[in-house]
């Protein structure tokens, strides 16, 4: 990512903090302190094929997210966007790693499968935790408190697609949140490929 396109990508979460968060903003911040430059440099995938897989791809991938979050919420009269913004910024932190600064994507060695897009492989060296459950994880490790809604939406965000979530409440469920945190990441990784 280009200095220029960090920095937009900066602002533009500054400026989602300052216009949504009220309650967890002082949080939210700090927590920001503790990752952000992990969050600045990891990438959301380790192929190219798929999405986002360079470095910064991840802040890109939740930026994106997070505004189909919005637009969507908006059209559903969903007013809560304080967590619109705080799941859509936070569903993938699990991707950074673990809180013991373990990458979960570290740079691909092997020649042959990076000139086949392979351009990161996955860190075996991390727990076996899917990378929705790492994200709560770390926003348990770092103090960040999230409601029943938000913690459900984070840790289903990828709906059906991850073995885990293959459950009749998950499928069924009437949270709102989730929905619209499913939909907005499905569209943004495989529509469009942010």
């Amino acid at each position: 990512m280009t200095e220029k396109k960090l920095q937009k990508c900066v602002n533009y979460i500054n400026t989602l903090i300052n216009t949504h968060l009220k309650d967890r903003k002082e949080l939210f911040e700090k927590l920001f302190e503790n990752i952000q430059e992990r969050y600045f440099t990891s990438p959301a995938s380790s192929k190219k094929s798929y999405h986002s897989s360079y470095p910064g791809g991840l802040a890109v991938h939740s930026i994106s997210v997070t505004k189909m979050m919005l637009d969507i919420a908006n059209v559903l009269n969903y007013d809560n966007t304080e967590s619109v913004v705080i799941v859509g910024l936070l569903h993938d932190i699990g991707k950074i790693g673990d809180n013991r600064g373990n990458k979960q994507y570290i740079e691909q060695t092997d020649d042959w499968k990076k000139s086949k897009g392979d351009l990161y492989s996955y860190n075996f060296d991390l727990d076996s935790l899917t990378h929705a459950q790492r994200s709560i994880q770390l926003l348990n490790y770092y103090n960040f408190p999230l409601s029943n809604e938000e913690w459900e939406s984070i840790l289903l965000h990828d709906g059906s697609n991850v073995k885990e979530n293959q459950t009749i409440y998950a499928m069924n469920t009437r949270n709102k949140l989730l929905r619209i945190a499913q939909f907005a990441d499905s569209w943004v990784t495989f529509i469009d490929k942010i």
